[in-house]
């Protein structure tokens, strides 16, 4: 997979911070639609360093459920958990 992601940073947001909800709605409401029209879960967002974090350990150890167990733990949720949100990040999207 190689590491050419980014994670998510929370400098990143730095020019969001004084803005009104509103704004940052307007700002986004086009990527929104198209989510939600989709089905995908606007608040998964919060999972995308989870994911990464996921394969890039079934990449070094070839073990499905290790990796899930130790998201599990790093993350604080369970592994039925970490399951569910793997499973929804990997869906097809349909349109």
């Amino acid at each position: 997979m190689g590491n050419t992601h980014q994670a998510v940073r929370e400098d990143s947001l730095v020019s969001f911070r004084y803005m009104k909800a509103i704004e940052l709605i307007q700002f986004s409401a086009k990527a929104l639609k198209a989510l939600t029209q989709l089905g995908i879960r606007t608040d998964d967002v919060q999972y995308i360093n989870l994911w990464f974090d996921y394969h890039k350990l079934v990449a070094e150890s070839g073990k499905k459920t290790y990796a899930e167990e130790v998201i599990a733990e790093k993350y604080g949720i369970s592994t039925r958990s970490v399951k569910r949100i793997i499973k929804r990040l990997e869906a097809e999207v349909k349109a």
